[in-house]
């Protein structure tokens, strides 16, 4: 085992990740444990997947983010209530992600009918009873469509729960909601719920644009070229 002794400059890099953000979590002192690079280019990694401009503005990115924290109970995920406040977010838009985030986690009641009652009921469809009530939810809140789905997306990334995730990818490709803007809303959920979760959640969008379900409009083409 190597050891390293502490230095100005490393101590530079914890003050530099306080001074950006204005906290430090006990991962990123371990991560400067273990190397203060390794702080450096996760801190540079986190920056640009959550705090610099990509594809979503920071409105929508910040009302996806409420979605995901409040969808897992996040408690310490406070932080982005203060930066959707400086985005620009209403305390009437925050009202609406709270109502489709109580929409989302009542759909284990659709996964039970379907699953387990379904013979019983064989004139009733789950989904689409959950379709109807997603229809009802999105017509009166303030947000967007587009954004809705993006806070779906988000919260059946995070959950998760596959089968609503597809449901809500495919409505967001049919209103016109870009690759980009999809990839970037599930990709959140790394910082949150780590690595495995991301990719259960990715796999569903891949097997759904091999399938043809999903129409890709940019990025996601080269999982056609892929299955070809």
């Amino acid at each position: 085992m190597v050891e390293k002794e502490s230095s100005d400059h490393d101590m530079r890099t914890l003050e530099s990740v306080k001074k950006k953000r204005g906290y430090v979590l006990p991962y990123h002192e371990l991560f400067w444990c273990i190397n203060p690079d390794l702080l450096a280019k996760y801190d540079a990694f986190y920056e640009r997947l959550t705090l610099k401009a990509n594809h979503l503005d920071n409105k929508t990115k910040e009302l996806v983010w409420l979605g995901i924290l409040i969808s897992v109970f996040e408690e310490a995920g406070t932080i982005h209530l203060n930066r959707a406040t400086e985005a620009g977010v209403a305390d009437e838009e925050i009202r609406d992600v709270i109502k489709l985030t109580q929409v989302a986690r009542g759909f284990e009641v659709v996964r039970f009918v379907g699953d387990k009652w379904k013979e019983h009921l064989p004139a009733i469809d789950p989904l689409r009873t959950y379709g109807d009530l997603i229809e009802s939810v999105t017509e009166r809140v303030s947000i967007s469509r587009k954004v809705c789905e993006l806070v779906f997306i988000g919260i059946y990334c995070a959950i998760p729960i596959p089968e609503a995730l597809k449901y809500h990818l495919l409505r967001a490709n049919k209103c016109g909601v870009r690759d980009e803007e999809i990839a970037e809303a599930m990709s959140f959920i790394f910082i949150p719920r780590g690595g495995n979760v991301l990719i259960e959640a990715a796999q569903v969008l891949k097997d759904i644009v091999q399938s043809g379900q999903f129409k890709p409009n940019s990025a996601f083409r080269h999982w056609l070229d892929a299955a070809s």
